[in-house]
């Protein structure tokens, strides 16, 4: 049985903004057994669309990752995203998936 999880008031997120932060989320990820991911995605007068907010969760900590800020240095997430020991976690993945693969290239990984 999974332990039940802390009350809203103590689990705070870090926001994403800038690449120091983003080096330091990818450490904290690759450390993860599981993650789960979340994005924000705005399709509306656009073709493909547009992720303009990722967020990510461990058992112990969340972040919201401002995808519009680090649009060019998001690639590096592919790592943490291609490892087949890590488990991720996402409602309605294959739509999820489509809309990540255009800010995380990971099929390179």
């Amino acid at each position: 049985m999974l332990p039940s999880p802390p009350p809203f008031q103590n689990t705070p997120f870090k926001y994403i903004s800038v690449p120091a932060e983003l080096d330091d989320l990818l450490a904290t990820l690759k450390t993860a057994q599981e993650i789960a991911i979340d994005l924000e995605h705005n399709d509306r007068r656009s073709y493909y669309g547009l992720v303009c907010l990722m967020q990510i969760s461990t058992r112990e900590q969340d972040w919201v990752v401002d995808t519009l800020a680090l649009r060019d240095e998001l690639s590096v997430l592919g790592e943490v995203f291609a490892d087949p020991n890590i488990v991720k976690v996402s409602y309605l993945i294959e739509t999820l998936l489509g809309s990540l693969s255009m800010v995380v290239p990971f099929r390179k990984f």
